[in-house]
Formats: C-alpha cells, sequence, structure tokens
C-alpha cells in the first residue's frame, strides 16, 4: 500500500514542525516494512535523512501556496 503524508514543513528551515515530519518519516520507516510513503512537499527534496528506500519524496508545486491544501 502507499500512504501519502503531507511533508511541506521538510522543506523550511530546521524547526519544530520539520523535525517532527522527518522523525515521523522515519519512525515508519524503521516499523512497517511493507508499505510505501510518499512525502509530498510543495518544492524538490531529497530526504536523504529518513534513510529509507520507501519513503519517496513527491513535488506539487503550488503558486500562490496557501492554496496548496484546499486544491492539490
Amino acid at each position: 500500500m502507499q500512504i501519502a503524508l503531507d511533508c511541506r514543513t521538510v522543506t523550511a528551515p530546521k524547526t519544530g514542525d520539520r523535525t517532527y515530519a522527518l522523525n515521523l518519516l522515519r519512525a515508519l520507516a524503521r516499523v512497517d516494512a511493507e508499505n510505501e510513503y510518499l512525502a509530498y512537499t510543495w518544492e524538490p527534496t531529497p530526504l536523504p535523512e529518513v534513510g529509507s528506500s520507501r519513503v519517496h519524496p513527491v513535488c506539487l508545486p503550488a503558486s500562490p501556496r496557501w492554496l496548496w491544501t484546499p486544491l492539490l
């Protein structure tokens, strides 16, 4: 199964939201060997710090950014 996660915060400077999203991806990849995770962002973002081939960044750009959640 593919599971999508809103990971817009991983493109931001180091903040609590960014740290939370990255740690959530790491933990899910560590405990779940069956599913794949799609990490949706609004900028192209590699996720080497997650350390799993089952986590895939997916870029969905939006302009203006406030439209991202309701439209995409």
